[in-house]
């Protein structure tokens, strides 16, 4: 039996209003394996994103969450492992950006990632992807010239130090 509705709704109120960083990492590692899928959202985001921890324990939640069933789940991840340089979210995020629709953050996690290998899929969406919005087209150019050159452009928030292992 899962988690009373009263209890699920107040972890989204904490996790909505709060900054990540009152969390702790433990509190934040548990939901993000919560059986609620906007609990298990949130709860990424905050900590793969608003948050610039890094540990092994992290990047496994992280990863974990790569084949969660919930989308939004899977793209926040992977966002916050391209954050850290983990190329456990290389080839999903390939994938991503080969795929029919690609959402923003696979682009963002694009230019995080700066690395060779997305220059080819990110060129792919030129034309179709960035063509009816300036912040798109921006944001895949700056995606672009982090690949290319290998250096995440101001532009982007880095929070965390490269670690490529």
């Amino acid at each position: 039996m899962g988690a009373p509705a009263d209890e699920q709704r107040n972890i989204l109120v904490l996790l909505r209003s709060r900054d990540a960083e009152e969390f702790d990492v433990e509190t934040l590692l548990g939901w993000m394996a919560h059986e609620n899928a906007e609990i298990r959202d949130w709860a990424t985001f905050n900590l793969g994103t608003q948050t610039d921890e890094d540990s092994i324990d992290v990047r496994q939640a992280l990863a974990d969450r790569l084949v969660d069933p919930d989308g939004d789940t899977r793209s926040e991840a992977l966002v916050a492992l391209a954050r850290r340089r983990d190329v456990r979210a290389l080839a999903p995020l390939i994938d991503a950006l080969n795929g029919d629709t690609v959402d923003r953050l696979m682009v963002e996690a694009a230019g995080y990632f700066s690395r060779p290998e997305l220059v080819e899929p990110l060129q792919s969406l030129r034309g179709w992807w960035d063509d009816e919005d300036e912040y798109d087209a921006r944001l895949l150019a700056d995606a672009l010239l982090a690949c290319r050159t290998g250096a995440i452009p101001s532009t982007f928030f880095d929070l965390i130090t490269a670690n490529d292992g």
